[in-house]
């Protein structure tokens, strides 16, 4: 029983989650289509895409609401038109991101990198800023301004 106890710890840290708090549930609307390859408005809402590369990749106006991107790279990607409303953005490196116009709203971006990344127009409601490298490279615990030059 101890075994499956560490077992269970660990992999908890490894998602990056406490032990004390569960995941956020998916969000409603069942889930996307995981297994389509990147491309502009791709569905890909509920899916765990954590530790991903999807550096360079071309996202715009994509269905991602819910999805989990906690450790994946999305350095240089454009998500212009993005629905991330919910996203998991742990520990996310989105460096030069295009977000305009994204929908943001109570995304986590907990340890997320976001310098030189594009956040006008976004939708940044409730969401979560904990030790968050904002575009213009300063990292903080409260909203990002929306450009890199602030």
């Amino acid at each position: 029983m101890r075994r499956l106890s560490l077992v269970i710890a660990a992999v908890v840290s490894l998602a990056g989650l406490s032990a004390c708090e569960p995941p956020p549930p998916p969000m409603p609307g069942g889930i996307g289509n995981c297994d389509a390859p990147p491309a502009p408005s791709v569905d890909w809402h509920n899916c765990d895409m954590a530790g991903r590369e999807l550096s360079n990749v071309n996202l715009s106006y994509a269905k991602l609401s819910g999805i989990n991107l906690a450790g994946a790279n999305l350095a240089n990607a454009n998500m212009y038109g993005v629905d991330l409303r919910g996203a998991s953005m742990i520990q996310t490196l989105a460096n030069g991101a295009d977000l305009t116009d994204a929908t943001l709203s109570d995304a986590n971006f907990t340890g997320a990198t976001l310098s030189g990344a594009n956040l006008s127009g976004t939708n940044l409601t409730g969401v979560i800023w904990s030790n968050t490298t904002c575009p213009n490279g300063v990292v903080q615990s409260t909203e990002c301004l929306r450009t890199t030059a602030g």
